[in-house]
This record gives C-alpha cells, sequence and structure tokens, in this order.
C-alpha cells in the first residue's frame, strides 16, 4: 500500500513538473525578441549523415540575413533538420526545421531583404 501512494505521489510529481516547463523560445517568437547583431564573422559546424562541414559567416556580406542564422544556430533551430535539395556542384538547400510547430511558429516572420 505505502509502494502505492509513492508511485501515484512520483507520477503527480512529474506532471505538475511537466505542466510547469517554460516554452521554448523558438515557439515562443516575435520579432522583438529575435533582435541579435551577429558578430564581424563566426564559424558554424553542420554536423550531417555524410560528415561535418563548416561555414564561415561574414556579416558585412549580408548582415540582416546573419543577424537571423546567428540567432536561430544559437537556439538550435537547425538542429535535426535536413537538407531539402542538393545540386550537384552548385547549391544545397536546408533551413526548414525539423518540427513542424516550430515552423510554423517562424513562418510568419520574414526578414528583409539585405542592402546590395
Amino acid at each position: 500500500m505505502r509502494t502505492r501512494h509513492l508511485a501515484l505521489l512520483l507520477l503527480a510529481s512529474c506532471g505538475a513538473l511537466g505542466a510547469c516547463t517554460r516554452t521554448p523560445p523558438l515557439l515562443h517568437v516575435t520579432s522583438d525578441n529575435v533582435r541579435m547583431t551577429s558578430p564581424d564573422s563566426f564559424l558554424v559546424r553542420y554536423v550531417t549523415s555524410k560528415g561535418p562541414f563548416d561555414v564561415i559567416f561574414h556579416r558585412d556580406w549580408a548582415p540582416i540575413g546573419n543577424d537571423r542564422v546567428y540567432y536561430l544556430t544559437r537556439a538550435k533551430y537547425y538542429d535535426g533538420t535536413r537538407f531539402f535539395r542538393v545540386v550537384d556542384k552548385f547549391v544545397a538547400q536546408w533551413g526548414m526545421a525539423g518540427d513542424t510547430a516550430v515552423g510554423n511558429a517562424w513562418r510568419p516572420l520574414r526578414i528583409a531583404d539585405d542592402p546590395v
């Protein structure tokens, strides 16, 4: 009997803790809370099933786009995502969230074009 009460208490505690968790920042997004200025340059290592590769981002090449990539990378937006188009010796495209709820939260937050 005592074991059963302890088990019920443990289950109730786990449920209460789950209900108190905060919404992940990638799901609670507004144009105000995503403003983060990237450094002049930064390196991101992407780890794939075919091996890792590094990309160096230069803010002076595309400041608006770099700021967004910097924020999303730090928030782990790209974790678990997949490439959705690869054209040999030309381009590999990725960036859509692997989590549909996260993708839906970000869809309305378009960014302006970078200056030319």
